[in-house]
């Protein structure tokens, strides 16, 4: 599936092939030198998981929406380029603009359907992502246009529209949070958001005090972050997700020792 999706003969690194094969969890951080396709990794890994995974229950527990999140402009159309041409070469892309058409065209199971890229971009959307909630589909953002929807004030998006993107973007997605270093607070905007994700205090009745309640939404989110110069303290930003900076810091996803010491794990041949 990799060397399809490249167009290329080209072998998935060890790091990219372990994130996508290696257990039903999804680790929160990704710490791998830059010119090594952590682009590549997060997207078509979370496309093996989706579609390609023997196993039908990781499949399943795999979020139907990828939310590629970017704090600049440049490499918001850089990504966007990349994953429609691995899509394409995968012969599962749909051109967003037609997708009402090539989407009703047949009514089949998830894992058939093609897949749309999605830019929201500079103040505007390019086209209507929320219209088939249901299909797979991957967005590709700046960090203004995708957390102010998740916050429920989608910028330059009318008011009648906050709750739905709001709901959308808060359920069965997969974040992808890259060059964090580059994302001021929307980084701890990121991580506050997953800890309300994974638990909120909700009252049971309206007299009743709140408690904490794990997994509230429909569908759960995962979230991964993702740097070449990671640094622990950059996690300890959001007050409710800084009591497991030291888990989610040691479980971070890492080169092998044999990678970082091979010339040809640090070729910068892939797409960053």
């Amino acid at each position: 599936m990799f060397r399809r999706a490249m167009g290329e003969e080209i072998s998935p690194l060890p790091y990219q092939e372990r994130l996508a094969i290696e257990g039903r969890a999804v680790p929160s951080l990704l710490d791998v030198p830059t010119g090594l396709g952590k682009t590549a990794a997060a997207i078509l890994g979370w496309l093996w998981r989706r579609r390609f995974e023997p196993e039908q229950a990781v499949r399943d527990d795999t979020p139907r929406r990828l939310v590629y999140c970017l704090p600049m402009r440049v490499l918001v159309e850089q990504t966007y380029q990349e994953a429609g041409k691995w899509l394409k070469n995968l012969s599962l892309w749909t051109d967003p603009e037609q997708q009402s058409a090539a989407w009703t065209k047949d009514d089949i199971d998830h894992g058939q359907h093609p897949i749309a890229t999605h830019l929201l971009l500079g103040g505007e959307e390019k086209s209507d992502w929320a219209l088939w909630p249901e299909r797979d589909s991957i967005l590709v953002g700046t960090q203004d246009m995708l957390l102010s929807r998740a916050l429920n004030r989608g910028y330059s998006a009318g008011r009648a529209r906050w709750p739905l993107e709001f709901g959308l973007l808060n359920n069965d997605c997969f974040w992808v949070f890259d060059e964090i270093q580059l994302m001021n607070t929307g980084l701890a905007t990121s991580l506050q958001l997953d800890a309300w994700r994974r638990s909120l205090f909700l009252r049971k009745m309206p007299s009743s005090f709140p408690v904490a309640t794990p997994n509230h939404g429909p569908k759960p989110c995962q979230s991964l972050w993702m740097s070449a110069t990671m640094a622990r303290h950059w996690l300890q930003s959001a007050v409710d997700w800084a009591p497991q900076v030291h888990e989610k810091w040691e479980e971070r996803h890492l080169l092998s020792d044999v990678e970082r010491t091979d010339p040809q794990f640090r070729s910068g041949q892939l797409f960053e």
